[in-house]
């Protein structure tokens, strides 16, 4: 499957689904309860929202960084983000999965392979 292709869609149909009040992100429990279908459109939603507010906040160089992981810089590219997303994603479920939340381990994670972003 080409992720690329289902950005956009994948970004709405991630907001209608699954809003998540700020101050209640989704933990790792709740977010098992969906299909596999709706992890990966949550996953891709929640990276996109995560490389636009870093490039809303002045850090483009990082947005494209985290765009570049999860989603490839071409048509087609063969990208690690989703395989290192899902490993980070199980390891933090193995240790609490009610406490750990999905945007924690994408801003985690981004940071760690992206650099922490501009002050």
């Amino acid at each position: 499957m080409k992720l690329h292709h289902l950005r956009p869609a994948a970004i709405a149909v991630a907001a209608s689904l699954f809003f998540v009040n700020p101050a209640d992100a989704l933990s790792i429990k709740e977010y098992r309860k969906f299909s596999p279908e709706q992890q990966s459109m949550y996953l891709i939603g929640a990276v996109s929202m995560t490389a636009f507010t870093y490039a809303t906040n002045g850090d483009p160089v990082k947005a494209r960084c985290v765009q570049n992981w999860y989603f490839g810089a071409h048509k087609g590219d063969e990208t690690p983000g989703p395989h290192d997303l899902a490993l980070e994603i199980a390891a933090a479920e193995l240790v609490d999965a009610a406490k750990y939340h999905v945007e924690g381990v994408i801003l985690g994670l981004t940071d760690k392979v992206c650099g922490q972003p501009k002050q």
